[in-house]
């Protein structure tokens, strides 16, 4: 599998002498990218979320008396409130104006009556109390958010974990997506090039394809890049793909795995 993965990222000519490994190898290798690509996303969702509750622990604690009732936010203070790394503030008054979001790589503005959040000091969308509607029955305040937190690492665990399986189901099902439109241009690709290449063969070989394409699309992401990534994504995919098609010399070089050989009489 290692040979396999190092001939999909830096040998694009080559990735057609893997199909003849198989289909079911082809679904493996999915699986063993998924589960690559899966830690990747994990881990930045981990450190994101962490950041965020060890942040919000602190700051929910030094509050003023605050309790959400009728879609409003109500709490006394004179000005907005800052978390110490500025990630959370709450504005009760609606005192903030766009040009006044703190300049932070991700951040919650916690307004009267919506909340704000935001991209490098940007708006990039707002939900009110009562479309969010928080514990239906409960009265959120200080108390209950406070359990929230702490009754969230108590069950770090668990929770990890079905995350975790939540990412990587959604991880396959993105992949085998892709795959699977990577392999109708693997197959339409052939067909111009008037290549030996059946659907199952194509399939698999879209597969292999994706693997440099989606492995910087998980970078990117978890770097947090501001580019167009599902461009760059597809971009990458369709240049694997077209030198992957191409490097088949000849119909012959490909072996369908339901070929058997002739024996001589």
């Amino acid at each position: 599998m290692l040979q396999s993965f190092v001939t999909s990222l830096i040998r694009p000519n080559q990735i057609f002498q893997l199909i003849n490994k198989g289909m079911k190898k082809a679904v493996f290798y999915l699986l063993l990218l998924c589960l690559l690509l899966s830690l990747f996303s994990f881990a930045r969702f981990f450190m994101t979320t962490t950041f965020f509750l060890n942040e919000a622990g602190p700051f929910v604690s030094q509050l003023p008396p605050f309790v959400v009732e009728n879609g409003q936010l109500k709490m006394e203070a004179d000005q907005p409130i800052f978390s110490d790394d500025k990630v959370f503030v709450v504005d009760p008054n609606n005192q903030l104006t766009p040009a006044d979001y703190p300049n932070v790589s991700h951040g919650f503005i916690f307004t009267k009556d919506k909340i704000v959040s935001t991209v490098d000091g940007v708006s990039t969308g707002e939900i009110t109390y009562t479309m969010a509607n928080f514990a239906p029955g409960k009265t959120i305040d200080n108390e209950y958010v406070t359990y929230l937190v702490t009754g969230f690492f108590d069950s770090a665990i668990i929770i990890w974990t079905l995350v975790f399986i939540a990412i990587y189901i959604y991880t396959f099902s993105s992949l085998l997506i892709m795959a699977t439109f990577s392999g109708v241009l693997a197959f339409v690709l052939g067909m111009i090039t008037k290549k030996n290449l059946q659907f199952g063969s194509s399939w698999s070989l879209a597969v292999y394809c994706i693997t440099a394409p989606t492995l910087v699309q998980t970078i990117l992401l978890f770097m947090g890049a501001s580019l167009p990534i599902n461009a760059i994504t597809w971009g990458l995919i369709g240049v694997y793909v077209t030198l992957a098609v191409r490097g088949m010399k000849d119909e012959n070089q490909i072996n369908q795995k339901n070929q058997k050989p002739t024996r001589k009489k």
